[in-house]
């Protein structure tokens, strides 16, 4: 909700797990991707990886009420662009700007 709210950006598709999660990256081709870790059936550091599999492009931030250090090492490890911390609003906030800003002016690699 909170970037929906953003008035530059459009959000394409909702998951609530990460199979869905997977078949919207193969049908939407997204820009950037916000996956949570605990998702029903794959979890979202599995879903991420794939996502990015099929579009190598897509960054990923990675949002998790688990701030340790072994969740942010598989996050990272999986290809997340960023790992963020559940009730930091400001800092996701900031890190999907840093993203759009990298994928706006194509030095993403």
């Amino acid at each position: 909700m909170l970037l929906q709210l953003e008035a530059d950006n459009t959000v394409v598709g909702e998951a609530g797990n990460g199979a869905e999660a997977e078949a919207l990256a193969r049908s939407l081709g997204p820009d950037l991707v916000i996956m949570d870790v605990e998702m029903p059936g794959i979890d979202g550091i599995a879903a991420a990886r794939r996502c990015i599999d099929l579009q190598p492009r897509c960054m990923v931030i990675i949002l998790s009420i688990h701030n340790r250090p072994e969740v942010r090492e598989r996050a990272l490890a999986a290809g997340a662009w960023a790992f963020v911390e559940k009730g930091k609003p400001q800092e996701l906030r900031d890190t999907f700007r840093q993203a759009l800003g990298v994928l706006r002016s194509n030095t993403f690699a």
